[in-house]
């Protein structure tokens, strides 16, 4: 019978770096100078002065659309990388279309094939007015009904996918999956009845070094040289938890997880709110407590005066810009299950199967690192998509190269079914 394997860890670390010291300070500057913040000044690949007002401004492929509700959706394609250079940007409210009730004009971002977070570095200044919105969430799960399960909902860019739901008839399961990812939530089981699935936890450092989104809210990374003012909205929330047709026989599911949010600048100032919250309890309900795990937001600038009540969570605060990409180059990678290659990148994360297996038993994983210190252990976790606890081994590298290459391997017992597997290496810097 053959079986199905979901891989993350290609193209974009997992590995967790734990920097000590923190932050570097370079001499100051006169105010007469720019200070490159974005590393992005006379970038061959900036796209100019983005505006919502002036579709002549978007980047090529992005689309806007009435979202059904008055308001409208401008989706701009993230490249391969996830970084988008412009010169300046600024996002204000668009005229109301046919619809009802809200009135904003949200911008979002299309998913790479990589699954990257959405970076965007301005040589400029950047303007959320009111009315405007920056939105990183994860998708709402599906409620479950007569016919099928509830579905777990996509991850925000850079996020992860929320679990499956159980369902005898239709995936032979009476307990439901795990959210993908790092902090994904515990399956719902069938025994005890009624217990829904945990909560998505975010995970993640608060240097946001890697940039790493939730399974729900996903992560972006804003840099400008200037000044960035809000006075809208910036949004990374979790998706809502899945609902059920029948409480009688099946339980909600999970909250998705507040998502990553880094804003590094000159200054930053506004009266607007910047979020990393839980998704709703429910599909389609107020819920103000969105009792679930919040996310992580990172305030860096030589002038703040975003209060501390905008945003949600507390934010973590920098007197000056950090640096924008780790110090280090680090990667974990599941090169090899059972002796088949991992399509690149892996598209696990998306709940799409990434291999075919011939038969259950004995399951040899293939883990390949950079940056990672030789001896560093590596936790490889297999994960049930359905009906059943994920499973972690740890597995010590010790094959490395002179370039800092170093692979190790660990292999499972698995039955037949389909599965994530998902791998992470934890370390500290000298």
């Amino acid at each position: 019978m053959p079986y199905f394997i979901h891989a993350f860890g290609r193209g974009w670390p997992l590995a967790l770096l734990v920097v000590l010291g923190c932050l570097a300070l370079g001499a100051d500057l006169g105010e007469g100078q720019q200070r490159d913040i974005c590393g992005c000044t006379n970038n061959p690949s900036n796209l100019g002065d983005f505006d919502t007002a002036n579709p002549a401004s978007y980047p090529p492929g992005t689309v806007s659309a009435g979202n059904g509700f008055g308001g409208t959706n401008i989706t701009i394609p993230l490249p391969a990388d996830g970084v988008l250079i412009f010169r300046s940007f600024t996002g204000t409210r668009l005229p109301a279309v046919p619809g009802c009730c809200t009135f904003d004009t949200f911008v979002l971002f299309k998913r790479n094939a990589a699954n990257s977070p959405a970076t965007i570095l301005v040589s400029g200044d950047v303007r959320i007015d009111s009315g405007a919105q920056l939105l990183v969430n994860g998708d709402d799960a599906t409620a479950g009904s007569s016919g099928i399960n509830g579905l777990g909902g996509l991850g925000g860019v850079g996020g992860f996918r929320g679990g499956d739901g159980a369902y005898q008839s239709v995936n032979l399961a009476a307990d439901g999956g795990p959210g993908f990812g790092p902090g994904g939530g515990a399956p719902g089981t069938g025994s005890p009845a009624l217990t829904g699935g945990g909560n998505a936890t975010f995970f993640g450092v608060p240097e946001l070094l890697p940039l790493v989104g939730a399974i729900g809210g996903g992560a972006v990374l804003i840099a400008a040289n200037g000044t960035v003012t809000i006075n809208g909205q910036i949004r990374t929330d979790g998706g809502a938890a899945g609902d059920t047709s029948n409480g009688g026989c099946a339980a909600s599911g999970g909250t998705g997880s507040g998502g990553a949010i880094r804003l590094v600048a000159n200054r930053l100032e506004g009266g607007g709110l910047v979020l990393a919250r839980p998704g709703r309890r429910c599909l389609g309900c107020s819920d103000p407590d969105r009792g679930g795990s919040r996310g992580l937001i990172r305030l860096e600038a030589f002038t703040n005066t975003l209060g501390g009540d905008r945003t949600d969570p507390p934010a973590s605060r920098a007197l000056a810009p950090g640096p924008l990409t780790s110090p280090i180059t680090t990667a974990v990678a599941i090169t090899k299950i059972n002796g088949q290659t991992v399509p690149i990148p892996p598209q696990g994360v998306f709940g799409v199967t990434d291999l075919v297996l011939p038969a259950p038993g004995t399951v040899p994983i293939d883990i390949r690192t950079t940056g990672v210190p030789g001896g560093t252990t590596v936790q490889v976790t297999v994960k049930p998509r359905v009906g059943g606890a994920a499973v972690s081994q740890n597995a010590a590298l010790s094959a490395c190269d002179s370039t800092g290459v170093c692979t190790t391997s660990t292999a499972f017992d698995l039955p037949p079914g389909e599965f994530l597997v998902e791998a992470r290496a934890t370390f500290q810097t000298p």
